[in-house]
């Protein structure tokens, strides 16, 4: 692409042009994107893909559900978290104790 930019004329077609204004804004959208959330496959990229013949597939990104229990992946937070809720419901019972005496 940057070749591209540094001739001195280029012709092209529509479907060209509008291939390569979306790459840039693609590009521009990478640029300036969160690092840390995960992204989704770009407009250039699915075409790039299709056009090479590679299957895209879906990002799968994972959603909270409260209704669902917690899956830790290590053991150690799953025993923070344990303790944690053990406290949370000693001070319930404690406080119900002080508000009835």
């Amino acid at each position: 692409m940057l070749k591209l930019l540094k001739c001195d004329r280029v012709v092209f077609t529509i479907e060209g042009l509008e291939q390569l204004s979306q790459d840039i804004n693609d590009r521009t959208h990478n640029l300036y994107r969160n690092r840390k959330i995960k992204r989704t496959l770009l407009e250039s990229e699915i075409q790039r893909r299709n056009a090479k013949g590679i299957k895209t597939e879906e990002i799968e990104t994972s959603t909270y559900d409260p209704t669902k229990p917690l899956k830790f992946k290590f053991k150690i937070l799953e025993n923070y978290f344990q303790e944690y809720e053990k406290q949370k419901e000693n001070e319930k019972k404690e406080k119900t104790q002080e508000n009835s005496s």
